[in-house]
């Protein structure tokens, strides 16, 4: 069977990247771009967050760290070259404070924020330990580990509050007639649901 082929214009980040995932399912995928050669100047790119797990599916997650480099100072020039402002950046400007708990999840609408907080405890503990003297890769590393349970969570945590807090006059009746057809049942049904939307049983 011919694989579909596929056309990817623009060689940029996401071009490659979506060429690369497309030809591991399957596809014959095309990446052309107007570009003549590499620029020696442009924003830096910064990987972390969601894309430090891609990156690792990826196995392109050491070389990246092989070719990362740290900038030692930020420069504002004004239109003649001459410099206006100069601010050092060192490792001292590196984050020092990470969100736990409800503060970095919060997913407590449905019970999840003691679940969360305690599964948060852990990852945290995990990376600092993993990398030892660097906390600014043990935190971008929390967040990836952490943002996996967290995400869903909070998508769930969406759809109920906008059940339980409607925006219109329709909704609130909507939701308090419902509401007061579930107090006339045993709330085996509501269990149910809430267990479903929570993703967790409950005790």
């Amino acid at each position: 069977m011919k694989k579909p082929e596929v056309l990817v214009v623009g060689a940029g980040i996401a071009g490659p990247a979506v060429a690369y995932w497309l030809s591991r399912l399957g596809y014959r995928p095309t990446v052309v771009e107007q570009a003549r050669q590499l620029r020696s100047g442009g924003s830096p790119i910064v990987v972390k967050g969601p894309a430090i797990p891609v990156a690792e599916r990826m196995d392109i997650l050491p070389k990246l760290r092989d070719l990362a480099t740290r900038a030692r100072s930020l420069t504002l020039l004004a239109p003649d070259g001459s410099q206006i402002l100069r601010l050092p950046l060192t490792s001292d400007t590196a984050p020092t404070v990470v969100l736990l708990g409800d503060a970095a999840a919060a997913t407590a609408l449905l019970g999840d924020g003691s679940s969360m907080a305690m599964a948060g405890a852990h990852a945290l503990a995990m990376e600092l330990a993993a990398y030892p003297g660097d906390h600014s890769r043990a935190f971008a590393a929390y967040e990836a580990r952490i943002r996996r349970e967290v995400d869903p969570r909070q998508r769930r945590v969406g759809i109920v509050s906008r059940l339980l807090v409607p925006r219109t006059r329709p909704g609130l009746a909507t939701r308090n007639a419902v509401g007061r057809i579930i107090g006339r049942t045993s709330g085996t049904g509501v269990r149910e649901t809430v267990e479903h939307l929570g993703g967790e049983q409950l005790r």
